[in-house]
């Protein structure tokens, strides 16, 4: 079958007409591509317009009639009505790719960090022993920014009255956690404490999954030697506060931990209390 050289011109300029816009959104993006796409619809739109009011050469006598103002008023407005659509078109993809997609994320990914253990290395800095205070990420998302605060005291709640078998909480010996008025007080006060925007905002440590940092907190060594007497304890309130992909920006995640601490260096403690939560913050 014979094929005329318009035809082959048809399905040329169709086949290619198809197949562009995908290879040019591949390489340029689609921003790039919907702006060609709307350039060539408003361009095509002209044409076929300026064909339909397309008056052929008059071979005759009577003179050639030609398009009247009004024909081309209309072309106009249909041309500059798409434009403005596929320009709002245009601003709103474009808008859609520059605003970052956050993933959907379940409280089973949220990142967590927590106390570790506790450990007395038996090393001295003027006159104050260091406690060595390991945390971690028990989370499945990366913990950013992250930052915490520190109350240790003297506690009196041991209950030395069988030697052999010391424990903790002498006022109820079916509840081994310390009374609430002890340690309420000191984790509010860590947790409303004004120091918290510029320790987040200067924060760059970052916890990956099953992650484990260290910090040292000082601890005046009378008060170690009160505690190795073995009727005293140290009681550790810690809060930790951070952030990860999962939290809006006024949201950060909180740990609010206590622990009771004897005298041993084993890296070892009472818990006494911890609670895992999302707290919102107060916009600037």
């Amino acid at each position: 079958m014979k094929v005329e050289k318009e035809t082959k011109f048809g399905y040329g300029f169709a086949l290619a007409g198809w197949g562009l816009p995908a290879i040019v959104e591949k390489i340029f993006g689609p921003v790039v591509a919907l702006v060609i796409a709307a350039m060539c619809t408003v361009g095509g739109i002209w044409f076929l317009c300026a064909a339909h009011f397309h008056k052929e050469p008059n071979t005759g006598f009577v003179a050639p009639k030609r398009s009247r103002p009004s024909e081309w008023l209309v072309t106009a407005i249909l041309v500059m009505g798409c434009s403005v659509a596929l320009g709002f078109a245009v601003h709103r993809v474009a808008k859609t790719q520059a605003e970052p997609i956050k993933a959907a994320y379940s409280e089973l990914d949220w990142a967590r960090v927590g106390p570790l253990k506790i450990v007395h290395p038996n090393e001295h800095s003027e006159g104050n022993d260091v406690y060595q205070i390991f945390f971690n990420n028990f989370g499945h998302l990366k913990a950013k920014q992250v930052g915490y605060l520190v109350t240790v005291t003297v506690s009196d709640l041991l209950d030395v009255s069988n030697p052999s078998h010391v424990t903790i909480g002498k006022y109820d010996p079916l509840n081994i956690s310390v009374p609430r008025e002890e340690t309420d007080r000191q984790l509010a006060e860590l947790l409303l404490d004004p120091k918290w925007d510029s320790i987040i905002r200067n924060s760059s440590l970052e916890l990956n999954q099953d992650e484990t940092r260290m910090f040292r907190h000082l601890v005046t060594s009378s008060d170690v030697a009160l505690v190795a007497r073995g009727t005293s304890a140290f009681l550790f309130t810690i809060v930790f506060k951070w952030k990860d992909d999962s939290m809006s920006d006024n949201e950060v995640g909180v740990t609010e931990f206590c622990g009771m601490v004897s005298g041993r260096a084993d890296g070892s403690f009472q818990d006494c209390g911890i609670r895992t939560f999302r707290q919102k913050l107060k916009p600037q």
